[in-house]
């Protein structure tokens, strides 16, 4: 039982309703018609639709089925066509149990589910410290439900803190394993992995990677048979939570579609390799939306300036080399910070103590094995990761993972830390943290209030010529008709869909002020420019079918 004399905050029972509550509170300051990103709104406008239909069929329909049964220019871009169903979600178990939560209170309600996601992360990041530092592993569980990435996905209705909290706490029992537990707790380590593949496709890097590593360190202490017990029992658990997202595909869809797109990303591994190096090296060190070679620069010296900071020590006789270090990062933190609210898609910046878990954890051996899960999964993750999704993400989504297990290294060897050092970079985190909250904040406000205007506009059909912006829309979803191309080469296919429907009067949202295509037997009858954010206004193009 928790100690009833201890303070709120290290009190192991209120520290995770306490944390809930903090982000809730929040939440409060954003407008939940906005999302962080399209795939977002993709998961909000099936909620919507499911809300609508009364059933868990994640059907999103299709207003311009009869012209275009393909959905080839569905307003959802990525939107795929599943028998009888149009399906815009790539994942299931989040939009099946996040629906009771919708149908009761919304998207606000539902924003409950990601929030207890990062208060997993959270407790994971306290579990991971009381083994490694020895403490009560309460400054961990803050640290990184407060100053990490997981406080802003914990704001936005995605995966990625639930699937962080699976990988996290499957990460914890693989090193209670090899700490001396039961190897037959590798059944839950697979079952965690699996939960996690379901929802977030590098949840199988991670299972092959860290299992690896820990499988090898006990081979290395000639433990043979646990090896052997964790590899069977780790690999049961996997699949049974994969065929049991597979039964749950099935019998909602009729077929299965995870397994497929995890197929696509491993058959797409190497190409455009100068693309997937450009943005292995944003999502890993950038906190800067362009690979220029100034900003490249000043990316390294952030993380060189870091790792400074970890290497400089606790001599009193270096203190000068911890402040000069910790003052050149905070010179690129600034620089950035005054670019404007924005995303920082770097895992570095965004977790800024994982620097010193890669140069103060390489002697404790428990702190090895985090750091080789941690280091030699971005590799991976980077070759398979989906290309293009580089920039418009926070905090290198794809390997957060990664981000979580070497902070929690660097914040468990905090007594290497010179004092001021570990007191700047933990401000670094929670700056970076609330730079995102604000980031949310706006965001949301701005496309919700986007949506109003567009939505509200005269014409009877919408064509977002870049595909996305329509996704942004999935709290409104169904209040408009839009059709948005996949690519430049579906633009075409927008316009013959719309004319085809018998519509009077379209309206091609687009990001020049002045027409940019002809569309046959209609006439322009104007162009309305619609703000949306700083240097990123859209324009309204109207035609009006000829007599």
């Amino acid at each position: 039982m928790a100690d009833p004399t201890l303070p709120w905050w290290r009190n192991p029972k209120v520290q995770p309703v306490v944390l809930l509550g903090v982000l809730f509170l929040l939440s409060m300051a954003l407008d939940v018609r906005g999302t962080l990103g399209t795939d977002s709104g993709g998961k909000i406008a099936t909620l919507v639709s499911m809300e609508r239909s009364g059933t868990l069929r994640p059907d999103v329909g299709y207003w311009a089925a009869p012209w275009d049964p393909e959905a080839r220019v569905h307003g959802l871009i990525y939107t795929t066509r599943i028998g009888d169903q149009f399906v815009n979600v790539t994942t299931l178990p989040m939009v099946v149990v996040g629906y009771p939560l919708y149908r009761l209170g919304g998207t606000r309600l539902a924003l409950l589910l990601p929030m207890l996601g990062s208060v997993l992360v959270a407790l994971a990041a306290r579990r991971l410290d009381r083994r490694m530092a020895g403490s009560d592993g309460a400054a961990a569980f803050w640290l990184v439900g407060l100053a990490s990435p997981t406080l802003v996905y914990a704001l936005d209705f995605w995966e990625h803190s639930l699937g962080l909290a699976c990988m996290a706490w499957g990460v914890v029992f693989l090193m209670e394993v090899h700490g001396g537990r039961t190897a037959l707790l590798g059944g839950a380590v697979g079952a965690l992995f699996g939960l996690g593949f379901s929802m977030r496709t590098e949840s199988l890097v991670y299972f092959a990677v860290a299992g690896g590593v820990v499988g090898v360190a006990l081979l290395m202490a000639r433990a043979f048979a646990r090896a052997v017990v964790l590899a069977v029992t780790a690999a049961a658990g996997f699949g049974a939570l994969v065929v049991a997202n597979l039964a749950l595909e099935q019998a909602l869809l009729g077929t299965s579609f995870r397994s497929s797109r995890a197929a696509v990303a491993a058959s797409a591994v190497g190409a455009d390799l100068q693309t997937r190096i450009r943005e292995g090296y944003l999502t890993a060190f950038s906190p800067f939306q362009s690979d220029e070679p100034l900003y490249v620069a000043l990316s390294l010296a952030l993380v060189a300036a870091l790792a400074g900071v970890a290497l400089a020590g606790r001599q009193r006789a270096r203190r000068t080399v911890v402040l000069l270090c910790a003052a050149c990062a905070a010179v690129v933190y600034l620089m950035r910070f005054s670019f404007g609210l924005g995303f920082i898609p770097g895992l570095v910046p965004t977790w800024p103590l994982a620097a010193a878990g890669v140069v103060l954890g390489v002697r404790d051996r428990a702190a090895r094995i985090l750091i080789a899960i941690g280091l030699l999964t971005l590799p991976v993750a980077f070759a398979f990761q989906y290309p293009g999704g580089a920039l418009p993400q926070w905090g290198g989504r794809y390997v957060l993972t990664s981000g979580l297990v070497l902070t929690s290294v660097g914040f468990a060897h905090r007594a290497k830390l010179s004092a001021v050092g570990l007191r700047l970079v933990v401000c670094f985190a929670a700056a970076t943290s609330i730079f995102g909250w604000g980031w949310l904040v706006v965001r949301t406000h701005a496309y919700a209030d986007l949506a109003d205007r567009l939505e509200s506009r005269p014409e009877d059909v919408l064509i977002a010529d870049n595909g996305f912006l329509a996704r942004e829309f999935g709290a409104t979803y169904g209040r408009k008709r839009w059709l948005a191309p996949s690519t430049a080469a579906e633009r075409p296919r927008t316009l013959e869909v719309a004319t085809a429907s018998g519509a009077k009067t379209i309206g091609i949202v687009q990001g020049q002020p002045s027409p940019t295509r002809e569309v046959p037997g209609f006439v322009v009858t104007g162009v309305v420019r619609e703000a949306l954010l700083p240097g990123a206004d859209v324009f309204v193009v109207s035609y009006q079918r000829l007599p």
